[in-house]
């Protein structure tokens, strides 16, 4: 009868045993993401012509804080090589956070025009919240995406006196959208369709001046063909940027809405590139704006909502805020003309 030594038995239970498999998985999980992490990043590369890689690049301030917590993981475990990977993918991810888009000038004065934007989720059925909320951001134009029915219905309610006139088409669908405004409202135009993403682009005149607002809203880029629509639809966006100022240069424009990207897609700098309009932000400019069921929390929400201004067009303030109950959350901007 043969003998078993005690080494043998313990190898061959601890090759069964559950804490031992459970090493092995989170050994084998941290390995995979060492790979990982440094791989998304490369992929950001691709972001211009493959869809995946768009929406990876959206991602960048989740990719350094994972790049961030590899770095230490392997620092400590002395992976010299994996360390020098990692730190070469952070500065990739950082130097598009530090160096944002080029930003419209601040000014300290006093406000000329303010414009609230909001994507109100088709299914965000809390009417009297979102109508109190936009109504206390007191501003002179408030622009609405995702506008249902009922929603526009409640809304021309509430609104008809500070906010008498309207350019609304509401729809069941995603692609509802109406601007709501305390100054008449003229040269109403739709940009897309319910199967493209739609725009809604009016000119605004207060008092003395016309300002030429575009309500945002295009498809999210989830397949390659949302991806397509999105893209073309900023294209059709930058070409109506471009028709103001080539008939009316003295006219300012005000790009606002739930855009579909972050500052970090290479998108959001060509748009601004062929637009020739500038990123109303303040401070980092990571604050989040979605994922936002009562508030967006980083690091899992994106910046998704944005203003784009003429460069006449000086930043008073731009604000995120508060919770309408939807996935966004509001974006108010008060805007000065340029001295």
């Amino acid at each position: 009868m043969g003998v078993m030594r005690i080494d043998e038995m313990n190898g061959e239970n601890s090759a069964v045993c559950p804490e031992g498999r459970v090493r092995r998985v989170l050994v084998a999980g941290r390995d995979l993401i060492q790979i990982a992490v440094p791989a998304a990043g490369l992929l950001t590369l691709l972001a211009e012509i493959f869809w995946i890689a768009d929406l990876v690049a959206n991602l960048r301030t989740q990719l350094i804080i994972a790049g961030v917590v590899v770095t230490v993981v392997a620092l400590l475990r002395k992976q010299w090589k994996n360390v020098l990977v990692q730190l070469l993918m952070l500065s990739l991810h950082i130097s598009w956070v530090i160096l944002p888009p080029h930003r419209a000038q601040v000014d300290a004065g006093v406000a000329d025009i303010t414009v609230t934007s909001v994507n109100a989720h088709i299914y965000n059925d809390q009417h009297a919240i979102i109508a109190a909320r936009l109504s206390d951001l007191s501003a002179d134009v408030i622009t609405v995406t995702e506008l249902s029915p009922s929603l526009y219905e409640h809304l021309m309610v509430v609104f008809a006196t500070s906010h008498p006139f309207v350019a609304a088409q509401a729809r069941s669908g995603p692609f509802g959208v109406g601007i709501f405004s305390k100054y008449p409202l003229s040269d109403i135009e739709m940009i897309g369709t319910d199967t493209t993403g739609r725009s809604l682009l009016v000119t605004v005149r207060q008092r003395d001046q016309n300002y030429r607002v575009m309500a945002v809203h295009p498809f999210s880029p989830m397949t390659p063909g949302r991806f397509n629509l999105r893209n073309q639809h900023f294209g059709a966006l930058s070409d109506a940027v471009q028709a103001v100022h080539q008939k009316q240069p003295q006219m300012p424009c005000i790009v606002i809405g739930d855009f579909n990207f972050t500052p970090w897609s290479p998108y959001f700098l060509g748009f601004q590139r062929t637009s020739g309009l500038r990123h109303v932000a303040q401070g980092s400019g990571v604050t989040p704006t979605w994922y936002a069921w009562g508030q967006a929390m980083f690091p899992l929400g994106l910046v998704l909502d944005h203003c784009m201004v003429s460069p006449g067009l000086a930043c008073i303030s731009c604000s995120i805020g508060p919770s309408v109950g939807s996935d966004h959350l509001p974006l108010t901007v008060q805007l000065s003309l340029g001295k």
